[in-house]
């Protein structure tokens, strides 16, 4: 009898501690597009041991076959998602077979990287890194703002017919001036961004606005007379306003992140010398191309 009652003890140890090892019971629950609980999906563990339906309200329970599992819920009606158990309990979004997808409403946060560059006059071309922070209000309306740090790359003085040229001492030399100055190759960007979304799917095209100005230190240039003589210097290009329309479209990744791409058209502001024996340097406007990749979380 005492043998008997100290295997069955023995045989309860075990049994407990290769449970404790092999799985454990996940809870969780499975909710729509619009956070409505989905009913009637099945959970099943990556080797098939476990599997069960939900209840009504979407809450489920079954038992991973290890610590670190991968959870398969299927549904008719939605697509099929896979999750880590990392936890005792999950939350699992599903999408429609349609593939509409609703967005994150709320605040929202993108890194880019793009390039711009102005062919017209100046050809100023510039690498932009930014960051821009705002809110999704719906499915249709984003707003936010930005800040970032371009980096001139390409940065060659092209003057107009008839126009006297630039030296490496950005000496000016007077005459009949008429041609754009360059700019600094190091300024900050800060601006307003918004886009307007025209479909709710996984791959989605959108416009996007931006405005907001160009910060850097004053560059400094040197004016010499039509003699040769230096006569004096000026300053300018502290602060250049821009604006840019652009077309783009997301590729929606996963719920937490969604990859972006954009082509738009682009208005600086650049400074522009003209004269005849006597110099003024005035602003004035080129239009360009821009590209920017990004990643929104």
């Amino acid at each position: 009898m005492i043998k008997k009652l100290i295997a069955t003890l023995l045989l309860s140890f075990v049994a407990l501690g290769t449970y404790a090892q092999n799985g454990r019971m996940v809870h969780g629950c499975v909710i729509g597009p619009k956070e409505a609980p989905i009913s009637g999906a099945k959970i099943s563990t990556k080797n098939g041991d476990y599997l069960c339906t939900t209840a009504k309200d979407g809450s489920f329970k079954t038992q991973a076959s290890s610590l670190q599992s991968e959870i398969i819920v299927s549904h008719a009606d939605y697509n099929t998602k896979r999750v880590k158990v990392d936890g005792s309990y999950l939350v699992v979004r599903m999408y429609p077979l349609t593939t509409t997808y609703d967005a994150n409403v709320g605040p929202q946060k993108e890194a880019r990287f793009g390039w711009w560059i102005t062919p017209d006059d100046a050809y100023l071309s510039a690498l932009r890194f930014s960051f821009i922070g705002g809110k999704r209000f719906n499915n249709y309306l984003f707003a936010g703002v930005g800040a970032g740090l371009d980096i001139g790359v390409r940065n060659i003085y092209k003057p107009k017919a008839y126009a006297p040229y630039l030296d490496s001492d950005y000496y000016l030399i007077n005459g009949n001036i008429d041609c754009d100055l360059p700019m600094q190759a190091i300024a900050i960007p800060i601006f307003a961004n918004a886009k307007c979304y025209f479909m709710q799917t996984k791959v989605a095209p959108y416009l996007s606005f931006s405005t907001g100005a160009r910060f850097s230190t004053p560059k400094k240039i040197k004016i010499n007379n039509s003699y040769g003589e230096y006569i004096g210097k000026r300053r300018y290009g502290a602060v250049k306003p821009f604006f840019e329309l652009s077309a783009g479209a997301s590729y929606r990744y996963s719920d937490d992140y969604t990859f972006t791409f954009e082509f738009g058209y682009y208005v600086q502001s650049v400074n522009e010398a003209w004269g005849w024996d006597g110099i003024e340097i005035d602003n004035d406007w080129d239009h360009g191309l821009s590209m920017t990749v990004g990643v929104r979380f």
